[in-house]
């Protein structure tokens, strides 16, 4: 995922990434129409049973040649995640460990209060929409923290989280980059 601001305006550039073999598994066991996203170009098959994270740095690269987007930093949950951080900076690319948890209730509500006055923007990704409608917030009731969990087991929220990374590092490094 990539938020861009322009105009006080953020913009939601997301791709998601599923193992070839899985796909009419996990069509049947969700009940989603993944091969749908698949020919909308808002899901990229990757890998026969795992995803090839080679894939999501070439994402990454796509948008720096094509679209003359260069992420400035990428935020990262670090579950699972090492080969892809070692593969991106040895390209270049600076990434920053987002720690998952309590933690992100801050940007989470920074996240609500935009998307509900319209400036954030997520175009037509339907994939990326039903992360969002997927999301229920666990609240620590001694302190008001909260924090993003599956509305149900099967329910997959990473689309979510991904946003909140980036706008976790987007916080983070607001000064340094300069927006």
């Amino acid at each position: 995922c990539v938020v861009i601001e322009k105009g006080g305006e953020e913009y939601v550039f997301s791709q998601f990434f599923m193992p070839r073999n899985k796909l009419q598994e996990l069509i049947e066991l969700d009940k989603v129409p993944y091969d749908i996203y698949v020919r909308q170009g808002y899901l990229t098959l990757s890998g026969e049973n795992y995803v090839n994270y080679k894939d999501v740095k070439d994402w990454f690269d796509k948008l720096k040649k094509e679209y003359k987007i260069l992420a400035c930093r990428i935020g990262y949950d670090r579950y699972s995640s090492q080969y892809l951080i070692d593969e991106m900076s040895n390209k270049g690319y600076k990434t920053d460990d987002v720690i998952q948890g309590w933690n992100l209730a801050p940007i989470i509500r920074e996240f609500e209060g935009k998307l509900k006055d319209g400036k954030i923007h997520i175009g037509k990704n339907n994939l990326l929409k039903s992360h969002l409608l997927n999301v229920a917030l666990k609240y620590e009731s001694d302190n008001s923290k909260f924090k993003p969990v599956k509305m149900r087991a099967s329910d997959h929220i990473d689309g979510f989280v991904s946003i909140i990374d980036a706008l976790t590092v987007k916080s983070k490094y607001y000064n340094d980059i300069k927006f």
